[in-house]
């Protein structure tokens, strides 16, 4: 028997989604357009949507689950199920769909239900999924078995999650990480402008969920959480400094000293000036 050949069959007709379960029938990535919505619809197969970017919903009969970048959902066979992207946010993911053929299917806990995942962005689920979708793309039996390989890593990888309950977990591990991110990048930065696309490059996520995000941990947006960084610096430097109004101003941001009196006047109730005159005897 000749290299690339099975029992005499050219690998050019071997089965495309392997001999032996798991079996991957649809692998890929995808970006959806502005308006995008799937209509709900009903697969006889497996499937896993991995988001890559941005934030959506699917539905998966009556509940809705809000997916965001690095959130995964198992969707059992059978099931109706419909996926929609948020107003002005991205929405890319990658769509596995896969069975296990003749073969009884293993006993995993999490199949037959539906599960979310989140967070597993630093996991090697992501990484698993991507090289899936670059072997299921490439021809010959290897690539399908490099595939099948990657499959069955990702379905050891969630059991475990799935057996640890950690699912939940990792997402708020992952969003504490975040915040923290986000707090150690505005402290840094405190006098320049806030610009939210840097946050969402150091985050991984949308504006409007680092805002989210962030609100919901400090009590603040990141523009007041600057704000606040602005006037606790100003305080420091009243203190322990002879730095007059114009020169804190402009030290923690501030290029217009009138906007910057109306802030610290706002906050504190006072001019800054009479603030530091009563501080001292």
């Amino acid at each position: 028997m000749t290299a690339g050949t099975n029992e005499g069959v050219a690998e050019s007709e071997l089965r495309q989604d392997g001999y032996f379960p798991p079996h991957v029938v649809l692998a890929h990535q995808f970006v959806a357009s502005e308006s995008w919505r799937m209509p709900e619809r009903i697969l006889k197969y497996h499937q896993f949507q991995y988001m890559t970017e941005g934030e959506g919903c699917i539905q998966v009969e009556d509940r809705v689950y809000d997916v965001k970048q690095g959130d995964l959902v198992y969707i059992p066979p059978h099931v109706p199920h419909a996926s929609w992207k948020r107003p002005a946010s991205p929405f890319a993911c990658i769509s596995v769909s896969f069975h296990f053929g003749d073969a009884q299917e293993p006993p995993l806990a999490y199949m037959g239900r539906t599960v979310l995942f989140a967070g597993v962005a630093e996991l090697p689920v992501h990484r698993r999924l991507r090289r899936l979708v670059a072997f299921k793309h490439q021809p010959g039996l290897a690539s399908i078995m490099e595939c099948q390989a990657e499959l069955l890593g990702v379905l050891a990888e969630l059991s475990r999650l799935d057996a640890e309950g950690d699912a939940g977990n990792h997402e708020r591990k992952r969003n504490a990480g975040a915040v923290l991110q986000i707090k150690n990048h505005l402290l840094e930065h405190y006098r320049e402008p806030l610009r939210l696309v840097d946050l969402e490059k150091l985050t991984g996520f949308s504006p409007n969920y680092v805002i989210r995000l962030f609100k919901d941990a400090t009590g603040m947006t990141p523009f007041q959480y600057v704000r606040w960084a602005r006037l606790q610096k100003a305080l420091e430097l009243a203190f322990h400094t002879p730095m007059t109004v114009g020169e804190i101003a402009a030290h923690v941001g501030y290029a217009d000293v009138h906007a910057f009196g109306k802030m610290f006047k706002k906050s504190m109730g006072s001019t800054l000036s009479a603030y530091r005159d009563g501080m001292f005897l």
